[in-house]
């Protein structure tokens, strides 16, 4: 038997990656569970602070916090 494939799943986020970042871009400090509320109400898909934080890493966005 050889083992399966892994690893390379796009993702359930993959589809609304447009949306997304384009609410990144649009609110540069909006914070998870905010993107995670403006998700929900235009597409209606639940997706967790923490999934959608590394998608936009997946994506090129790093953390920086400014004063």
């Amino acid at each position: 038997a050889t083992p399966g494939k892994r690893g390379g799943s796009v993702g359930k986020l993959a589809p609304y990656r447009d949306f997304l970042l384009a609410r990144v871009k649009e609110k540069q400090d909006i914070t998870m569970p905010e993107l995670a509320a403006a998700l929900k109400a235009q597409t209606g898909i639940e997706a967790a602070p923490a999934s959608l934080s590394r998608f936009l890493l997946r994506n090129g966005f790093r953390l920086k916090k400014r004063p």
